[in-house]
């Protein structure tokens, strides 16, 4: 069941145990926990007791296998390693891989189990190059073979994992740029050019055109990501949180608003007039009022000129 097999005997510290090969990999040692209670001079029940109270860090076919239940137990049997009332009496007959004996002896903790991990591993457990057969260095070969093929496998899960997520970033990214938004809408700086609305240095006033919107009740200023049938708003890259697109019901509507109301604008002359330094060209700010509201945009810098 688990390719236990029994390569005669092992002489360690002059007492002969049984050589058991191939539970825990391909020809790696084991020992019963009967003789590991001689080594280290305690009674077989008190070596069980410190397994089963640390059952959970002893992980099966890896730290530990109960032989109570395995087939291997007949061979054990038939060779008198192990007798029919010792057999029947046993709750558990535990044997334990290299990696399963170093946590027993972090368990026992003594002077003396620590001497004999030592010894043990010396003259036990460090299998030699030469003491490997022919089939255990086959099995070891495919068995390494399996384990590069899980890891690449892993890999290019990972990497199969990534392209999905570029994929869903880029088709993401597709859906917020032009490529989703109508060829008919445009956003605040078009509309601006459209109508010929300025800030003071001439640059398109498109602060303005959004002021406009919101005043007259288009969502301009709604979080991305938002649809109506006025305005699209999406997400922007790393320097804008948002981009605003106006349908062309929006863009006819804005214009239609900036014909009756423009007169109503406030001219650069007219804070050239009112500034500290009289009409210098001291403007610091350049405003337009909609309404009873007055929107600002910072374009120009105050002159170094004094008074």
């Amino acid at each position: 069941m688990n390719n236990l097999e029994i390569r005669g005997t092992a002489n360690v510290v002059g007492k002969d145990i049984p050589n058991i090969v191939g539970g825990f990999g391909p020809g790696k040692r084991s020992m019963l926990a009967q003789d590991i209670s001689e080594f280290h001079q305690k009674e077989l029940k008190h070596v069980n007791e410190a397994i089963n109270n640390n059952r959970k860090r002893f992980k099966n076919y890896v730290d530990v296998i109960d032989l109570k239940q395995d087939n291997f137990v007949t061979v054990l049997l038939d060779q008198e390693i192990l007798h029919q009332n010792s057999v029947n009496r046993s709750k558990n007959i535990y044997l334990l891989s290299q990696r399963g004996y170093a946590k027993l002896i972090k368990i026992f903790n003594d002077d003396l189990s620590w001497e004999m991990y030592d010894i043990l591993l010396d003259d036990y457990f460090d299998l030699k190059e030469g003491e490997l057969t022919p089939l255990d260095r086959l099995e070891l070969f495919v068995q390494q073979g399996r384990k590069q093929e899980k890891a690449i496998a892993k890999i290019n899960q990972g990497l199969s994992n990534v392209s999905n997520q570029v994929n869903e970033i880029t088709e993401t990214l597709d859906d917020i740029t032009a490529k989703k938004i109508p060829e008919s809408y445009t956003n605040a700086a078009g509309i601006a050019a459209q109508l010929g609305i300025t800030s003071a240095n001439d640059r398109l006033h498109a602060n303005m055109v959004a002021a406009i919107a919101r005043h007259i009740g288009i969502k301009a200023g709604e979080s991305a990501p938002y649809e109506d049938d006025l305005v699209k708003i999406v997400f922007g890259d790393n320097h804008i949180s948002s981009l605003v697109y106006y349908s062309p019901k929006a863009v006819e509507t804005i214009k239609n608003w900036w014909e009756i109301n423009k007169k109503d604008k406030r001219h650069e002359e007219y804070y050239q007039q009112n500034g500290v330094y009289g009409n210098k060209g001291d403007l610091k700010v350049a405003g337009y009022k909609i309404g009873t509201k007055t929107f600002k945009t910072y374009d120009r810098v105050i002159s170094q000129k004094s008074k």
